[in-house]
């Protein structure tokens, strides 16, 4: 069955919501694998976010320093852009510190450690269900201050953008103590065109639920390609420019009519439509200075042509960089056959 099939077959079943999230988070957000997966998705859509947490409370302890590291590999390179003790927040009772910061504003890594500071802390943080904090959050939706975690600011996410992002929030079991417990927390968009280069991140307390907004626009830098050459690698679109960084990739592209507004229960908006056989032929991989082809993998879908975006209408393809790549090893991007020097 094609993606598409797909689609249209998920969004026709009627089950509760929380496992409707289920089976669109394992159907459609595939990791690692050698084929890729192209989402064509509407101009608004959401990911659903699955957070898993464990109850118990092992009793050894790690350096939180080195957490976002042995959860992201790809962090290990980006040491010089980690933001240590990035926020702060706590009562008499209990301390919560955002001790990681990671982002290139499309993708942002975070851990999170609370820290009873007597015994009634100590308590509240032991009998704390953050797993229920984490279903809020994504029962109530996308956009809401409510739950634990962290996502991109979609409030307004209206008809002008064309965004798609996962969420997560995991805690680290092995880490924990009776005073101690500690979160990895992370979003991953498919481009940068949201309502602003903040982050929502809300967190539980004694007191109750807050929010703070974090500033995104990043710490690991981000590089832009113009794309051009004489050739055409589809007669449905072309390739227009490329953003970079050692945590991710955007692709943008104009498309040549291939477009058509839509009404649906649970989106609207515009998408793009490609024949089944030009859809299932695209291949994209970056090239290594040794001639090495990695082939990539990700989010297609359809955006607002804007002057952030160089006036282009589609993402052509964006995620995150393969394992094991920084950018610095890409010197060239091949689109159909048709190579665009990098450098």
């Amino acid at each position: 069955m094609k993606e598409k099939d797909l689609i249209t077959a998920f969004s026709e079943i009627t089950v509760d919501e929380s496992a409707k999230n289920e089976i669109e988070r394992k159907i459609f957000i595939k990791q690692k694998e050698k084929k890729p997966t192209f989402f064509k998705r509407p101009l608004i859509a959401v990911v659903a976010t699955v957070c898993v947490f464990a109850c118990s409370l092992p009793v050894v302890a790690e350096s939180v320093k080195s957490h976002l590291r042995e959860k992201f590999p790809e962090a290990e390179t980006m040491q010089e852009n980690i933001q240590y003790a990035f926020y702060e927040d706590g009562d008499e009772h209990i301390k919560v510190t955002v001790e990681e910061f990671l982002s290139d504003e499309m993708n942002v890594l975070m851990t999170v450690h609370y820290k009873a500071l007597d015994e009634k802390g100590k308590e509240w943080l032991i009998n704390r269900n953050f797993e229920n904090d984490a279903e809020a959050s994504r029962s109530i939706g996308v956009g809401r201050n409510v739950g634990f975690g962290i996502h991109p600011d979609m409030q307004d996410n209206t008809i002008i953008h064309g965004v798609n992002y996962s969420y997560n929030t995991e805690e680290l079991k092995e880490s924990a103590t009776e005073t101690d417990r500690f979160f990895v927390t992370f979003y991953e968009a498919s481009g940068r065109d949201y309502d602003s280069a903040k982050g929502i991140f809300s967190y539980p307390m004694p007191s109750g639920t807050k929010t703070v907004y974090f500033d995104t626009k990043g710490n690991v830098p981000v590089s832009e390609f113009s794309l051009a050459s004489d050739k055409v690698p589809s007669e449905y679109f072309t390739p227009t420019y490329m953003e970079l960084s050692d945590l991710s990739f955007v692709i943008y592209a104009m498309q040549h009519g291939v477009y058509e507004t839509f009404s649906e229960p649970r989106h609207y908006g515009n998408r793009w439509i490609l024949p089944d056989e030009e859809y299932d032929n695209i291949r994209i991989y970056f090239v290594k200075a040794n001639g090495e082809r990695i082939r990539l993998d990700g989010w297609m879908n359809s955006t607002h042509p804007d002057e952030k975006n160089n006036y282009s209408d589609l993402v052509l393809l964006s995620g995150r960089l393969p394992e094991g790549m920084k950018a610095e090893d890409v010197v060239s991007l091949e689109i159909n056959g048709v190579e665009y020097k990098l450098k």
